[in-house]
């Protein structure tokens, strides 16, 4: 329905919502390349309306295709972006973005940001966890074990 309603009425008011929603179902039944089209052409089209939200729906679609660094560049992108509340979770989605790449050093700094910038001991409990996990992929156990992994 949204496909028509974008073939049908090109020049709607409410183009830019039926992008945006089409986009996001696209990302929810998985058909991630599909989300990825149309996320870009809502935000290529709608700058500065909810940039960082969309980043993160781009980067959530490449992440879940496998598509490491190109995620984690979308991620930093709505990090950037203007945004209301915390951005730890996007901090640590690129975090764990970087992990997969093989980027360990850029992981772990980015969970240390996290687990300073939090005032909860869950998240701080997690950030060493997270830590430990990189650190052992990485083969350095005794790095792990530094954050109650040995």
């Amino acid at each position: 329905a949204l496909e028509e309603f974008i073939a049908s009425h090109p020049n709607s008011q409410h183009i830019a919502d039926a992008r945006f929603l089409l986009g996001s179902a696209h990302l929810t039944l998985g058909n991630y390349s599909s989300a990825i089209q149309h996320l870009k052409r809502y935000f290529e089209e709608n700058t500065g309306v909810i940039d960082s939200y969309v980043l993160e729906l781009i980067a959530d679609a490449h992440r879940s295709l496998a598509e490491y660094s190109t995620a984690a560049a979308h991620y930093q992108d709505a990090i950037l972006a203007e945004r209301g509340g915390n951005i730890n979770f996007l901090i640590l989605d690129r975090a764990e973005s970087l992990q997969a790449t093989g980027d360990i050093t850029g992981a772990i700094s980015l969970f240390d940001l996290v687990d300073k910038n939090t005032q909860y001991a869950a998240t701080r409990a997690r950030m060493d966890y997270e830590r430990a996990q990189a650190q052992a992929a990485a083969g350095d156990y005794d790095s792990a074990a530094k954050y109650g992994m040995g």
